[in-house]
């Protein structure tokens, strides 16, 4: 099993230890539809992805969109649900994280997303 890890370079802020990663059709597709609420330390990478909606969702996102070397491109803070987020042309992924808690991310921050293999 992998524990992926999110690191705000700029700053060395552990942003999630816990990470689902969505890179296939079905799991960007479903995205956080019918899981439970994320904690501070939990989140989901999705990619490639330019915009996404929290149409069923019962609690607003955060959105980092990031361009392919994990670059910040565009944040939006508070993502409402039943709500569309903007397209950014320019984001080859991004990661949803719950808006009720605060990270130190800015646009142009780099990310770190690392795996770590734990148990056999």
């Amino acid at each position: 099993m992998a524990i992926t890890y999110i690191t705000n370079l700029r700053n060395n802020e552990l942003i999630a230890s816990h990470t689902i990663i969505a890179h296939h059709f079905l799991l960007r597709l479903r995205g956080l539809i019918g899981r439970k609420t994320l904690t501070k330390q939990e989140a989901i990478w999705i990619s490639p992805c330019q915009q996404v909606h929290t149409h069923w969702m019962g609690y607003a996102l955060l959105i980092v969109y990031l361009d392919k070397s994990l670059k910040v491109v565009h944040i939006v803070h508070h993502l409402k649900p039943w709500r569309f987020s903007p397209l950014v042309k320019n984001a080859h992924s991004l990661i949803e994280l719950n808006a009720a808690y605060r990270y130190d991310i800015e646009v142009g921050d780099y990310l770190a997303i690392n795996a770590e293999q734990v148990g056999k």
